[in-house]
């Protein structure tokens, strides 16, 4: 398999996990490579500048190339979330923020809003992260006189966002 270099930086081993990741996931690889790259979308002149852009061609060269340099990607993620003062160059972040934020782009490349926002807006056609990845997350509280409360949680969430060991103590305490 390939091996991702970046002779402008270091500490880019959670870019590494989850680029090789989205290589394995053939429907999500299938979709950035074939259906993300849409001239017709108003938004591609900057998608064209971008992180995703980038990721794409990334994709492409995995395992056609034995090195393949992801410089420009990274860079681009550092520019795109400096003000976030996440992704900076030279400094280790985690590797599920940048499945969150790539799995977040690709929502706001389809509903034309910048690729570093997050928005409630839905998909007036579901994007390919609600098709396939969203969570439609509630929560239930129900009191001693038996009321019951149910509130749903924002549109972003995706499967990267369940707390597994916090319901793994919760279930361990009520046990």
């Amino acid at each position: 398999i390939s091996t991702f270099i970046n002779n402008g930086g270091i500490n880019d081993s959670y870019i590494s996990v989850i680029l090789y990741s989205i290589h394995h996931m053939k429907l999500f690889r299938k979709y950035i490579v074939n259906d993300l790259n849409n001239p017709e979308n108003k938004n591609y002149s900057k998608y064209q500048n971008s992180f995703l852009y980038h990721l794409r061609e990334i994709l492409i060269q995995i395992g056609k190339n034995k090195y393949i340099d992801i410089h420009n990607f990274r860079e681009n993620l550092s520019k795109q979330f400096q003000n976030c003062r996440k992704f900076l160059a030279d400094q280790p972040d985690d590797p599920s923020d940048l499945l969150f934020v790539i799995i977040n782009a690709i929502h706001s490349y389809s509903i034309q809003f910048s690729l570093n926002e997050i928005s409630d807006e839905t998909c007036t056609e579901k994007c390919f992260s609600h098709k396939f990845i969203w969570l439609d997350l509630a929560r239930i509280d129900e009191c001693k006189c038996k009321g019951i409360t149910k509130r749903l949680f924002s549109s972003h969430n995706y499967i990267t966002d369940i707390p597994l060991k916090k319901i793994f103590n919760l279930m361990d305490n009520k046990n």
